[in-house]
């Protein structure tokens, strides 16, 4: 994260009371085109005009950014303390209904995006309260308004100080909300560049707080939606929660001092770091899909032959967790056909098997490597040489699946306590699987291999 200087500017303000006087934008005497803002301004500018223009050139850019969207729905919730699982939400998405609360509010968050795009789209590309509204309505399942009751304000979680208190009620919250409208709608309301705009309009969304709950999450689903009103993305893909996460300490505390300081400076700054590094983030990410699903696309036609299904190839880059149920339920195949084709492609290395419960899902590892780096605990392409590789951790309790494209090579699971196992492999060309019950007893696991041959051996690792 980088450290910006500049200068402040001190406001009257009280934390307590509402902030009924908070101005309209564009705020009044703050210069927002200095040398630093101009730099990251034209780098964030380059960075989204590159993922842009990948977008427009994808044939079906739905298929690849569905995945995408889910993942900025998990990391905007996660902002909110919303936590779910990649497990608990991928199989959310397949079976359109899940009992985890966490995943039912990150799918209802990528469900309120697509409902504010198409929302914009028939309103002549306005984004309008009612948008707004609609928005917090598909994210919360309810027919929640405009706040219109007295005594909301944020409060430090763990000492109960009153951080601050957004304006109220009804009637301001609605002006303020009509004066955000003529910004973000009116291109004559400022000459400063869109992203810039973005900014802006993100903290004072944020700091009318114009609901109950859901605020956080509406006010980053209008970054995506400004973004494309402005014609600087054609989808709202941008993964710009990804960032936000990480760096969810300072987001707080520029917010604050955009408050009580009137520092905008540092805000435009942060905001602008984050489209560039997000906007690069999601570009490399479609990139890499779609190289994969072109390598996936010449492997299923081997392993299916005349049976192979664009339409699976399609869908498994959609939902990364399928199952069997679920290619009946879209035409693709009957269940004996669906079997069979999943079976193949486990076989070929392109899926493997999970069980939950009583259902067995067939996931696209590699996808979710791509998209989620970490979610399968560990996953990795290796060139060993017949020296051992250096030691790399491994989580306890998970089996690993070891391919190759020759075999003869030696698998060394062991921990410091001297537990050790070692697995010879003998020109096995298939997956080599070790079970997680046959390396049980060791503690805290460490995996180190090497190449039998006098050549280097490319391997890929995958913990499950």
């Amino acid at each position: 994260m980088p450290n910006y200087s500049a200068t402040t500017y001190t406001m009257a303000y009280n934390k307590t009371q509402a902030f009924n006087d908070l101005p309209n934008l564009p705020p009044y005497g703050i210069d927002l085109e200095t040398a630093p803002i101009l730099r990251h301004l034209a780098k964030a500018s380059r960075h989204l005009g590159e993922l842009n223009g990948l977008c427009t050139s994808l044939p079906d850019p739905q298929l690849l950014i569905n995945t995408i969207v889910l993942q900025e729905s998990k990391d905007s919730s996660a902002i909110e303390n919303i936590v779910t699982t990649q497990d608990e939400l991928y199989q959310a998405a397949t079976e359109e209904t899940t009992t985890s609360v966490a995943a039912k509010e990150v799918l209802s968050y990528r469900e309120a995006l697509y409902t504010g795009f198409n929302k914009m789209k028939a309103q002549k590309n306005l984004l309008l309260t009612n948008t707004m509204v609609e928005i917090v309505q598909t994210i919360k399942q309810n027919k929640a308004g405009i706040r219109n009751t007295p005594g909301t304000a944020l409060k430090n979680a763990i000492n109960g100080e009153v951080i601050y208190t957004p304006p109220c009620c009804e009637d301001v919250l609605r002006e303020k909300l009509s004066a955000l409208e003529g910004f973000i709608n009116n291109p004559d309301s400022s000459s400063l560049d869109p992203l810039v705009k973005m900014a802006l309009l993100h903290y004072q969304f944020e700091a009318i707080h114009p609901f109950s709950d859901g605020n956080g999450r509406t006010g980053r689903i209008l970054n995506a939606l400004y973004l494309v009103q402005q014609e600087l993305l054609s989808q709202p893909i941008l993964y710009l929660s990804s960032y936000i996460v990480k760096y969810k300490t300072e987001y707080y505390q520029l917010l604050r001092g955009v408050t009580e300081n009137n520092n905008w400076h540092d805000w435009v700054m942060y905001i602008l770091t984050a489209l560039g590094e997000t906007a690069l983030l999601t570009t490399s990410k479609i990139r890499s899909m779609i190289s994969l699903r072109d390598e996936y696309e010449q492997l299923m036609k081997t392993a299916l032959g005349s049976s192979y299904s664009h339409e699976l190839l399609q869908l498994m880059f959609t939902l990364p967790y399928l199952k069997i149920e679920l290619l009946e339920k879209k035409g693709i195949a009957h269940r004996q056909t669906a079997s069979t084709w999943l079976k193949k492609l486990v076989d070929a290395n392109i899926l493997i098997p999970e069980k939950k419960g009583r259902t067995t899902y067939f996931i696209n590892y590699r996808l979710m490597a791509i998209i989620a780096p970490g979610s399968l605990n560990y996953y990795s392409k290796m060139l060993i040489t017949n020296e051992w590789s250096e030691p790399a951790g491994i989580e306890y309790g998970k089996n690993i699946r070891i391919l190759s494209s020759k075999g003869n090579y030696t698998v060394k699971v062991f921990s410091a306590d001297g537990t050790s196992f070692e697995f010879p492999v003998l020109d096995e060309r298939k997956a080599f699987e070790i079970p997680a019950e046959k390396i049980s007893t060791v503690v805290r696991p460490m995996i180190s291999l090497k190449s039998n041959l006098k050549e280097e051996l490319q391997l890929e690792v995958l913990q499950y």
